[in-house]
């Protein structure tokens, strides 16, 4: 179900974003600033150390389906298919931004989403169970949800904490939804409640500031690439000795160290660096147009 959240928040975060519209290819370049490079280095790391073929690697750092694989859902990296559906997603934001038109958005999601879930239903071929585009709905509640804020119509405190623990008790009552076509709506709807809740609270300032969770959410994307290897690494440890409780603590502690250690160590210094030579480069840019112009 964190996976129903995280695709919420995605789709309010890029409809915020594009309020303030950047031109199409500086929104791809910045995605790609954003997610390609540590994920092309988790990559190729699980490839050497697990033996995929170069062609599967190829396959998931273009966001494609391998048939070599156990699931064509998912790429060497397994917790990359979410970054196959984002991808998709970064596809419709892109086409938004050419259309420059702010409505476009929901009218695009509604109606792609709607007709490919339906496409899901009645016939589950290898590349829509793959892509699951069911989930963009969960894309089109988020953005939803940033249209609320913008026009300041959030619930209030109390409205907030009981969607939050409405979307929980849901979530935690119903599992056996994970594997469903309506996902969607059976996750995506209480996800939807949690993220509307806590946006609510933010907005409102009752939401509590602790600097750990600041350090997470900076490190998250490292943590999200990280921690599939660190887990399968500590499979066979003497770790399998402890209770299940204390083996999950050790692991998540674990996972979250290493994760927030490749954030400073590596994501962090590789896109400043990336995003300074971008920023000269589109430098260079505007003055060389800005001399053609002037000449």
């Amino acid at each position: 179900s964190g996976v129903d959240i995280f695709f919420v928040i995605s789709g309010f975060l890029m409809f915020f974003i594009i309020q303030k519209p950047p031109t199409p290819f500086e929104f791809l370049i910045d995605r790609a600033i954003r997610i390609l490079p540590m994920y092309f280095i988790m990559s190729f790391i699980v490839m050497m150390y697990w033996g995929h073929s170069p062609q599967n690697f190829f396959k998931s750092i273009i966001f494609i389906p391998s048939d070599g694989l156990p699931s064509t859902r998912y790429p060497i990296l397994p917790q990359g298919w979410t970054l196959n559906i984002e991808v998709y997603f970064y596809i419709f934001i892109t086409a938004l931004l050419i259309t420059k038109t702010s409505r476009a958005m929901i009218l695009m999601l509604s109606i792609a989403s709607s007709s490919l879930f339906m496409i899901y239903y009645f016939n589950q071929s290898m590349i829509l169970v793959f892509s699951g585009f069911s989930f963009y709905f969960e894309f089109l509640f988020g953005s939803l949800i940033c249209r609320l804020m913008l026009l300041n119509k959030l619930p209030n405190f109390n409205t907030s904490i009981i969607l939050i623990a409405i979307g929980v008790m849901i979530l935690a009552a119903f599992p056996q939804f994970a594997d469903t076509p309506f996902r969607c709506i059976l996750w995506g709807g209480p996800a939807s409640l949690i993220v509307c809740g806590m946006v609510a609270l933010e907005k409102i300032d009752r939401f509590p500031r602790f600097i750990f969770v600041k350090i997470f959410g900076d490190a998250s994307y490292s943590i999200y690439l990280t921690h599939f290897i660190i887990i399968e690494r500590l499979r066979d440890t003497r770790l399998a000795a402890y209770p299940m409780w204390a083996q999950l603590l050790l692991k998540t502690t674990i996972c979250i160290a290493v994760g927030v250690a490749a954030y400073h160590l590596l994501e962090k210094p590789l896109h400043g660096f990336l995003s300074r030579y971008q920023k000269r480069k589109s430098s260079r840019y505007s003055d060389y147009t800005a001399g053609t112009a002037s000449s």
